[in-house]
């Protein structure tokens, strides 16, 4: 049995836990597609977004194989999404453009989810402390901090 008096600490994951990531990823891709205008391609914002989703899922899970590192897994998402679209053109745009934009709209498109903040400031009064834990790129992860004013809070 465990003895729930002993616990100091609690950490969150930050993703898909405390701040929806999933929503944030559509929405930072969609103003993407059209600030680095995408559209006029070979398919919509939605279908390019499900390639999106699935080309990151894959990089990510060679990352966690020691395939690749977090530079090119930023880069060669969306090198590989521009060829997708355009696959008969040669990009004016740099995927280091592209990945700057998409990351930069992302932070200020995630919002907490439903009850986080009530979750988080009941287990920090119970426990005494609350950590993040996560996997996200160290600079987004400061920017989404800052952006939901968490920063003194973890």
């Amino acid at each position: 049995m465990i003895d729930w008096s002993s616990i100091r600490s609690v950490f969150f994951d930050l993703d898909n836990t405390l701040i929806d990531h999933t929503g944030a990823e559509q929405r930072a891709f969609e103003m993407c597609f059209e600030r680095c205008e995408f559209g006029g391609g070979e398919y919509t914002c939605e279908e390019l977004l499900g390639h999106y989703r699935r080309i990151n899922n894959d990089l990510w899970s060679a990352y966690r194989r020691g395939e690749v590192t977090t530079d090119e897994v930023r880069h060669e998402r969306f090198r590989r999404i521009l060829s997708l679209q355009f696959p008969y053109t040669i990009h004016s745009v740099s995927t280091e453009k592209v990945s700057e934009v998409y990351l930069s709209l992302y932070d200020t498109a995630s919002i907490p989810l439903d009850g986080a903040m009530e979750a988080i400031d009941l287990t920090k009064k119970r426990y005494g402390f609350v950590g993040i834990i996560t996997n996200g790129f160290p600079r987004q992860v400061a920017r989404k901090l800052e952006h939901h004013r968490w920063t003194a809070t973890f």
